[in-house]
């Protein structure tokens, strides 16, 4: 076998091992925005980051630091809900359910 006819065959082994790795990984996000979806009311720590959140979007980014000493996660949560205009709520579970695919 010529070293390009081999090459190809490592090629379509490789492309076509991508496919299911993919269909795995969406599988795998669409179960848990399922699962998250299904919690009724968010832990302690999630409502302090979506009250945080709220308050920058009424205060301005300064009010989140004299409340709270990491604010990166409810900034994260105020600017996605100012650019989706859903509640906090509901934007606070899309960087939740990441790290779970």
């Amino acid at each position: 076998m010529s070293p390009i006819a081999n090459n190809s065959a490592r090629t379509a082994t490789v492309t076509n091992g991508a496919l299911p790795v993919r269909v795995v990984f969406i599988a795998s996000l669409l179960l848990s925005f399922i699962a998250v979806m299904n919690s009724r009311v968010p832990n302690r720590d999630g409502m302090l980051y979506i009250n945080v959140a709220c308050d920058i979007l009424d205060h301005g980014i300064s009010r989140a630091t004299q409340d709270f000493d990491w604010p990166p996660f409810s900034i994260l949560i105020a600017d996605l809900g100012y650019v989706t205009r859903l509640d906090l709520e509901s934007v606070a579970r899309i960087p939740d359910a990441q790290p779970f695919a």
